[in-house]
């Protein structure tokens, strides 16, 4: 005889919106990677201004050479660029796999894309050439 009761995996994961709270690790692989690189790149820039006591300017001032917190913070936004479209690009291929074809995968694949999209457009933007001066 069947029962409607819930189970108790139910229980210990229920859903959030259509999604199950395993699920949103998903939606966070699709979030988190691109934002990383924003974050570093102007937190690094804010740093090399606060240091030099004007804007960076490039082929000026060397990102690399400003201090010892600017080489770090160059190394982590380098590593961040460079990481976070093989992360994207993992979670395309993860949400296809875990869920098939369905609306949660075109969800969290158009939120991938929309957020790696604008990663660069955000990157691109920056004012006072920025990132031509951090590819000095």
């Amino acid at each position: 005889m069947e029962t409607t009761e819930p189970t108790a995996l139910a229980a210990v994961n229920p859903p959030i919106r259509g999604f199950a709270r395993g699920d949103l690790a998903f939606l966070l692989l699709a979030v988190v990677p691109p934002t990383v690189p924003v974050l570093a790149f102007l937190i690094e820039w804010l740093i090399a201004w606060a240091t030099l006591g004007h804007i960076p300017i490039g082929g000026v001032d060397n990102p690399k050479s400003i201090s010892d917190l600017s080489s770090v913070l160059h190394l982590i936004t380098t590593l961040s660029l460079l990481g976070f479209l093989p992360v994207s690009a993992f979670s395309l291929f993860a949400c296809a796999v875990k869920w098939g074809v369905c609306r949660k995968t075109v969800i969290v694949e158009a939120l991938t894309i929309a957020m790696v999209l604008g990663t660069f457009a955000v990157l691109g933007q920056f004012p006072h050439d920025a990132m031509g001066w951090w590819m000095d």
